[in-house]
């Protein structure tokens, strides 16, 4: 490797290691700058691997006393363990207990399945850049994140804390603040949500959220839609939200997808524009707004032909910024050659 460029790769790296969340992560990460500044890119590629699978099963095993879901997961990896195989699937499939979304599962996956190929005698081996596409991949998605807990063990934390008699002791003041902050940083922000009590729940009601219901930002980022998921748990929206039920006749997906739709959006920012209550303004929006609404089974037929070609646009999608990669994965290892004068 040319000392310019090998130059630049310890400069990557060091900013990567920086972002480590975990200092137990550190170490493996060190091992795979040794192997990839030391030109063993085969074995750079797996312990990127090792480096991702470690990382989320430290971040389990740290998390499982505080969800019963992750020490299920977590039981269920110490089993495959007594029984000798490769843990590698269950931890990526508990990867979604620590708040890695299936696009990122799927990302880490692709490593995964390079890893075995470059770990079994197939002499193919990967590109430097390659490799640091996976590292940077595996910063980005996993070392830089510290285990988060999900929102709905609060409630069970509390109560621990508060009905279970030797949970603490209550004269060692010093060990509940470390405890209270080691939880403080493991709560996303977005996840602290604020409550109210059963007379303003009752008072406020008419903003009560169920499945189904289509909910719109209306501060912002203006015009975002969701609908709500099953099972949600009791509450109400607040005011930046605009609440939308629909009826028998309206698919609720159709909706969304229409509200989606660049005409819709472009209707609401010309007519919010300058409004100093952003929810009111979009209510009036809504109510002037006219809808061609097909029968039932139409919307049905559209929403199944709409959602089709979003899987094949984002497929293909996929497929173009793989090829993109492998194309600077190429050029890189071609100017890597030439500056070794191996062309």
């Amino acid at each position: 490797m040319d000392e310019n460029y090998k130059k630049a790769i310890q400069e990557r790296l060091d900013n990567f290691e920086k972002q480590i969340s975990e200092a137990s992560d550190i170490p493996l990460f060190q091992e795979v700058r040794q192997c990839l500044l030391n030109a063993c890119y085969r074995a750079a590629y797996v312990m990127t691997w090792v480096c991702v699978a470690e990382s989320i099963r430290n971040k389990l095993f740290k998390l499982r006393d505080n969800d019963p879901d992750i020490e299920s997961a977590v039981i269920s990896i110490e089993n495959k363990d007594k029984e000798g195989g490769s843990t590698d699937e269950k931890i990526l499939e508990s990867s979604k207990y620590i708040g890695i979304s299936k696009i990122d599962k799927n990302k880490l996956d692709h490593i995964w399945k390079r890893r075995n190929l470059y770990a079994h005698p197939t002499a193919k081996s990967p590109l430097v850049e390659e490799v640091m596409y996976a590292i940077a991949e595996t910063v980005n998605l996993v070392l830089s994140k510290p285990p988060m807990i999900k929102r709905d063990i609060i409630p069970e934390l509390m109560k621990k804390l508060f009905e279970q008699k030797n949970f603490f002791d209550l004269e060692n003041s010093e060990k509940i603040e470390d405890y209270a902050y080691s939880l403080s940083n493991r709560f996303l922000e977005d996840d602290l949500a604020y409550f109210i009590d059963e007379n303003k729940f009752n008072e406020m009601r008419r903003f009560e959220l169920h499945s189904g219901d289509l909910i719109m930002s209306c501060s912002g980022t203006m015009g975002k839609i969701a609908i709500a998921p099953e099972n949600i748990k009791k509450g109400i929206i607040n005011q930046a939200l605009l609440k939308l039920s629909t009826s028998k006749q309206i698919s609720n997906v159709f909706l969304k997808l229409w509200m989606q739709s660049e005409s819709f959006q472009e209707n609401l920012r010309i007519y919010s524009q300058g409004a100093a209550i952003k929810n009111v303004a979009s209510v009036a929006i809504l109510k002037n707004v006219e809808i061609i609404l097909p029968s039932l089974s139409e919307q049905n037929l559209i929403v199944d032909y709409i959602q089709e070609m979003s899987g094949k646009y984002e497929y293909l999608k996929s497929k173009l910024t793989q090829r993109l990669e492998h194309l600077k994965a190429l050029k890189a290892s071609i100017l890597d050659s030439a500056f070794r004068g191996a062309l």
